[in-house]
C-alpha cells in the first residue's frame, strides 16, 4: 500500500499583495495534510515572520512550538538557536532590507497527521528556510528551521489562515503561493 498526495487547495497572491491567506473548506477525508509555501514580504526588515492558526483560533496560548534554528549572517558568523515556548510563528520570510538584496523567496512545508481527528490535539513537523543574497558577503544571510509544533484542541482543522505577526507585512505578488495537499491510503 502506498501514499497518494492529492491537492486540495492552491492559491497565488497576483496583482496586489495582500495581508494574509486563507485556505478554507478543508475536507476530511484524508490522513495528513501537508501545506507547501514559497513566500517573500514587502515589508522593510531582513525577515518577517509568519502566524498560522486553524479554524480561526487566534488564541496564542494554544499553540506550541518546539525550533531548531541556524542561520549564517556575515562573514563567517554562525549561530543556532533551539527554542520551546508557547506562540504560531513558525516559519520565516525574507523581507527587502538590505538595500541591494535579490532575496529569493522563502519555502516550508507543515505536515499535520491526523487533523480530522476529533479525540487527538494536532501536531505538525515544519520544515523552512531563506536565503538573502547581497552583493557584499557581509549582507549574505541564510536561515534553516526545523522543529514541531502543537495546536491544544481536538477539533479536526477545516480552516489554515496564514498572517505577518505585526498585521501591517505583507505577501508579495507573484512571489507568495500556498499549496495545500492531502495524503492518504491508496
Amino acid at each position: 500500500m502506498g501514499k497518494t498526495m492529492e491537492l486540495i487547495e492552491s492559491q497565488t497572491v497576483t496583482g496586489a499583495s495582500v495581508l494574509s491567506v486563507s485556505l478554507t473548506s478543508i475536507p476530511q477525508t484524508y490522513n495528513v495534510l501537508e501545506l507547501v509555501m514559497t513566500m517573500r514580504t514587502n515589508a522593510s526588515v531582513n525577515y518577517a515572520g509568519l502566524n498560522f492558526t486553524f479554524n480561526g483560533d487566534t488564541t496564542v496560548s494554544n499553540y506550541y512550538r518546539y525550533i531548531v534554528e541556524t542561520y549564517y549572517a556575515g562573514a563567517l558568523s554562525q549561530a543556532i538557536y533551539s527554542g520551546n515556548s508557547s506562540g504560531n510563528q513558525w516559519l520565516l520570510m525574507p523581507g527587502d532590507t538590505p538595500a541591494g538584496q535579490t532575496a529569493g523567496n522563502a519555502f516550508g512545508r507543515i505536515i499535520i497527521p491526523n487533523y480530522s481527528q476529533t479525540t487527538l490535539k494536532k501536531s505538525m513537523k515544519i520544515i523552512g528556510g531563506y536565503e538573502i543574497d547581497t552583493s557584499a558577503i557581509a549582507n549574505f544571510r541564510s536561515n534553516q528551521r526545523f522543529g514541531s509544533g502543537a495546536w491544544d484542541s481536538t477539533a479536526a482543522i477545516t480552516q489554515i489562515d496564514i498572517t505577518s505577526p505585526t498585521g501591517t507585512d505583507v505577501f508579495r505578488a507573484n512571489t507568495t503561493n500556498f499549496s495545500l495537499y492531502g495524503w492518504q491510503d491508496s
